[in-house]
């Protein structure tokens, strides 16, 4: 299917939001089902049931059972997603929301919609973390080899450092899948509005509770995940276009390939383990999340021409140098050169993060300070630390602490404070009272 209508085709008409709210309302989408509510009643916070269809009890499933430890019901995750699934369908039509994007990219709306400054400054880089490990690095940049994953984890660490350096050379695709993400917002913003207006002229009036669920269902279509799993995609085919003499190495070609590379491979599964002592009913079982805005993503971008024509103009919008576009990419450049600083001093393994941490601890405990003339070296450690917890006294200097404070750096100022008042001071860290007195420094530098 094609996505943008080719010249001499027949231009779209813009979306009339009235209409499509008033069909909207007229479906089931915010219509109570008066009988999971009943099964609700006594039913715990995380076993609750969706009791309509953009409601979900449990928020993040997959955090709710590994961060959390609380089970999240099977039949409840089943209802929620097939529930998402007929809301992408009713509140998303292909036509309208292809529509949409043609309007916003020839009036230039989408390069002044305040959800892109938003979603630049929120993105970052993809980056290894030491807390689950990618993917075996035995598949790296084999594209054709069976490397399915059910955990997200679907790229290797060499890749990884691919789409940095990638990202660095090429902001314009991750700018590419943020306008797309504006514009979805953009049509929610204003299919929410015309919400708005419509149920208050009569009929069903969603509670405020429920157009607040609708503002959550809006914004996972603008979470980090989907530029997360389809930039290393791009830069995958990307290299193997250029590596096979290919001049243009991002196209319509690459995009329809990335995005049916993580498709395949697992990028929108999440299969969480629920441990038995986890399980409501004590029995270990696998809770397979399964994204359910995928179908419409399908419809909107399997073929790759849309983003290749958002890139397209993303691209020419760039190359002039004083524009905001240019200076959006600026920023994503920026934070990849960032990343890829950052990659060659993090830790691989939670072993070697553990050492950074205790070398990095050991060097906030060592001060060196000017008292009396003297440089002298300081060692804070827990035995100056459990020394210096005493009752403050009249006369003492109060230092007001600030949330974040860092223990070993308020010692060094209280020191510091000391030091210039020739006075005693005082501070609450944590409920605890510490004192540092002039008698001290003076002890000190002898």
């Amino acid at each position: 299917m094609r996505q943008v209508p080719p010249s001499g085709e027949r231009i779209p008409k813009p979306v009339d939001f009235t209409e499509l709210a008033k069909d909207v309302l007229a479906s089931d989408l915010f219509t109570v089902d008066e009988d999971v509510e009943a099964k609700n009643r006594g039913a715990s916070e995380y076993s609750r049931l969706p009791t309509y269809a953009l409601e979900a009890p449990y928020g993040n499933g997959p955090m709710v059972i590994k961060k959390f430890g609380k089970d999240v019901p099977a039949e409840a995750m089943v209802l929620v997603r097939n529930n998402f699934i007929r809301a992408n369908h009713a509140l998303l039509p292909t036509e309208k929301v292809l529509s949409h994007f043609h309007h916003s990219f020839a009036d230039g709306s989408v390069f002044r919609n305040r959800s892109l400054p938003k979603l630049v400054q929120e993105f970052s880089p993809k980056t290894v973390s030491v807390f689950e490990e990618p993917q075996d690095e035995r598949f790296s940049f084999a594209v054709d080899a069976e490397r399915k994953v059910e955990n997200r984890k679907l790229f290797t660490r060499p890749e990884i450092e691919h789409t940095q350096e990638f990202t660095e050379k090429n902001p314009e695709v991750v700018l590419t899948i943020l306008l797309f993400q504006t514009t979805i917002q953009d049509y929610f913003g204003k299919l929410r509005q015309s919400l708005v207006d419509v149920s208050a002229q009569g009929g069903v009036q969603p509670t405020e509770a429920q157009m607040k669920d609708f503002d959550t269902f809006a914004r996972q279509w603008a979470t980090g995940n989907f530029a997360d799993e389809l930039v290393p995609a791009v830069a995958l085919f990307a290299r193997n276009a250029e590596l096979s003499g290919q001049q243009e190495t991002i196209t319509k070609d690459t995009f329809e390939k990335a995005l049916n590379f993580i498709i395949v491979n697992g990028s929108f599964r999440n299969f969480v383990n629920i441990p038995a002592h986890v399980a409501n009913d004590g029995v270990e079982r696998t809770n397979r999340f399964m994204c359910p805005a995928l179908g419409k993503i399908k419809s909107l971008l399997l073929d790759g021409s849309l983003l290749e024509h958002i890139y397209q103009i993303t691209k020419k919008a760039g190359a002039k140098s004083d524009s905001p576009i240019a200076r959006y990419l600026s920023v994503i450049a920026s934070k990849a050169t960032d990343a890829i600083a950052e990659e060659k001093t993090a830790p691989r393994s939670m072993a070697e993060m553990h050492e950074q941490n205790r070398l990095r601890w050991e060097a906030k405990k060592t001060r060196t300070i000017s008292v009396g003339g003297k440089e002298i070296i300081i060692l804070i450690d827990e035995a100056f630390i459990e020394n210096h917890k005493k009752p403050r006294m009249p006369g003492d200097t109060i230092m007001e602490l600030r949330a974040g404070d860092d223990l070993y750096e308020v010692f060094e100022e209280a020191i510091l404070s000391v030091r210039a008042t020739a006075t005693a001071c005082s501070f609450n860290f944590n409920d605890k009272n510490y004192r540092i007195t002039p008698e001290e420094l003076k002890g000190w530098s002898a």
